[in-house]
């Protein structure tokens, strides 16, 4: 179950990050002026640490999407196992853990009898 709310929190981190970075529009380029100084060169240093961090967020979002599709397959398959161990209980029965943490059937209590209403 912690393993459960470690990939939530992973989850939830790199899609406020992928939102903030999509939402983000280029700059439209600016009209040069008569005189206009000349443009500055970007170096290859900055060119260099520049691809290599949009390298690591396009992986860390094919991560991402890997991870999003794992959690989404397990979530599914521990409904189908939950809905199988209430099956095997019945109607008579409730799932329940016990102390251990191993799902066990218990006897559901009855409904309180109703009286009938006096006159």
């Amino acid at each position: 179950m912690k393993q459960l709310a470690h990939i939530t929190v992973f989850i939830a981190i790199l899609m406020s990050f992928s939102m903030a970075t999509a939402q983000d529009k280029p700059a439209a380029p600016a009209k040069p002026a008569a005189t206009a100084p000349a443009a500055p060169v970007i170096t290859d240093t900055i060119k260099a640490k520049y691809f290599k961090a949009l390298s690591q967020q396009q992986e860390a979002q094919h991560q991402f999407d890997q991870a999003q599709k794992a959690l989404q397959d397990s979530m599914g398959n521990y409904q189908k196992v939950v809905q199988d161990i209430v099956a095997v209980c019945g109607d008579k029965f409730a799932a329940q853990m016990d102390k251990d943490g191993d799902p066990v059937c218990i006897a559901k209590p009855e409904p309180p009898k109703q009286e009938p209403a006096k006159k």
